[in-house]
């Protein structure tokens, strides 16, 4: 997950932003660890006017509810000053990128270095109005499907496609099928 922060603190006293994970829709809470960024001191209120206010892409590791029907994220912020905390553009995604890639057409896939399949990382990124199924499949020139694989519940996550590093050299058509 990613999010951005803005925040300064009063004094030696700082409020605590704590992430907490739950795999049974909210019954019960774990402590998910972050870095909490370090922030400057404000003897004012805290409201963010320019980009310099915030700390962008925040990382936080959700593996231990990653695959559960019933997750559940909670915020909670303990304040002891009366400072503000804001929190913007949280993002969930499949794979832990600190620096996503952003776009404006439903799917892009790159990362593939001519002459240099063995450290290239192909990956494909989606930005779908609404989660769907995506079927994906590798076909060579001839027509052989090569690989294929289902991808569910999609969004705007981005996907390694790893298994073309077993392929012989050649070109090869991605194929995708989302949603209908």
């Amino acid at each position: 997950m990613l999010f951005d922060l803005s925040y300064a603190r009063r004094g030696d006293a700082a409020e605590i932003l704590t992430i907490l994970a739950s795999t049974d829709c909210g019954m019960t809470y774990h402590e998910v660890s972050y870095n909490f960024p370090g922030v400057a001191a404000s003897g004012t209120s805290w409201s963010p006017v320019n980009e310099g206010d915030w700390r962008r892409n925040i990382s936080v590791n959700l593996n231990s509810i990653a695959g559960s029907e019933n997750a559940r994220i909670a915020f909670v912020v303990r304040n002891q000053n009366g400072k503000n905390l804001y929190l913007d553009n949280i993002k969930i995604f499949v794979t832990a990128d600190p620096n996503p890639i952003e776009i404006a057409e439903l799917y892009s896939i790159y990362g593939y270095k001519f002459g240099h399949s063995e450290s290239s990382e192909l990956k494909i990124t989606f930005n779908l109005p609404v989660r769907q199924d995506v079927r994906f499949s590798l076909i060579s020139v001839t027509g052989q499907m090569e690989t294929d694989g289902l991808l569910t519940d999609v969004l705007n996550q981005t996907y390694p496609l790893t298994s073309f590093r077993k392929l012989a050299p050649g070109v090869y058509f991605v194929r995708l099928e989302i949603g209908e």
